[in-house]
């Protein structure tokens, strides 16, 4: 099969189109005949040598896909062959920038009927994220005040939803003009520029001075940092981008 390989560490011009053996399952695993790859962070941090343990060259990046079942080991149950189906394939595994890919079905699920291929293969990854920090680490709770940095990126515009979804209001951060339109379409209630005003002010504004019980935060450094002062105090419970916690 065709597939973009890492030959070895480095700038883009590690990338080369190349021939590679079709991935055979494991019993528990789904082979995805890709249609849509995604590109995130994660995939150029790896390239340049994130992660690098265990891991040897040459590999095949790609961390989020959508495409069709084709072959299931003798362990997968709740799919069949010819399934659309959406996943992030894992990071110590060779990845969906191939003709085809195999994931552990228990990391899979059925696309979205309403979403193409191209559409569904952005979510994966940004949306795993997301519901880790704010459902399983932060645990929202209808009512609270969320504070979303980068609210117009890939896992903080996921974000901003699944807040919403679950009752919260939600602040969050941004500065280009396209960035803070989506943050409101998003259904955000308050979009901070934060290269215009100090965003640890004006939560505090927005707070009556109490502050945030959830702040998530997928930026990082001194944005982190200045996030301790959003936190309200006898609540704090912070999120953040699990992809951003190692960087090499």
């Amino acid at each position: 099969m065709r597939a973009m390989v890492v030959t070895h560490f480095g700038s883009p011009e590690v990338l080369k189109l190349q021939e590679m053996p079709q991935p055979r399952p494991g019993p528990e695993d789904l082979l995805i005949e890709v249609h849509a790859a995604g590109l995130n962070p994660v995939d150029f941090k790896i390239r340049r040598g994130a992660f690098r343990e265990g891991r040897t060259v040459p590999f095949i990046p790609g961390y989020d896909v959508s495409g069709l079942v084709r072959e299931m080991g003798p362990a997968v149950r709740g799919f069949k062959i010819g399934d659309a189906v959406y996943a992030s394939p894992s990071l110590v595994r060779n990845g969906a920038d191939a003709e085809y890919v195999c994931v552990d079905a228990r990391t899979a699920a059925h696309k979205p009927a309403s979403l193409d291929h191209i559409q569904s293969a952005a979510l994966p990854l940004v949306t795993l994220t997301a519901w880790e920090a704010l459902l399983l680490r932060a645990q929202i709770q209808n009512g609270e005040t969320v504070l979303i940095h980068a609210g117009g990126g890939g896992v903080g515009h996921i974000a901003i939803q699944l807040a919403k979804l679950h009752g919260c209001r939600v602040l969050t951060t941004a500065s280009r003009d396209e960035s803070i339109k989506l943050c409101r379409r998003l259904g955000a209630d308050v979009v901070i520029n934060y290269a215009e005003e100090d965003f640890v002010q004006r939560v505090e504004q927005e707070t009556g001075g109490r502050g945030c019980p959830i702040v998530f935060d997928a930026v990082g450094g001194q944005t982190f940092d200045r996030s301790l002062d959003c936190l309200a105090v006898n609540g704090p419970r912070m999120g953040w981008s699990r992809t951003l916690m190692r960087e090499p």
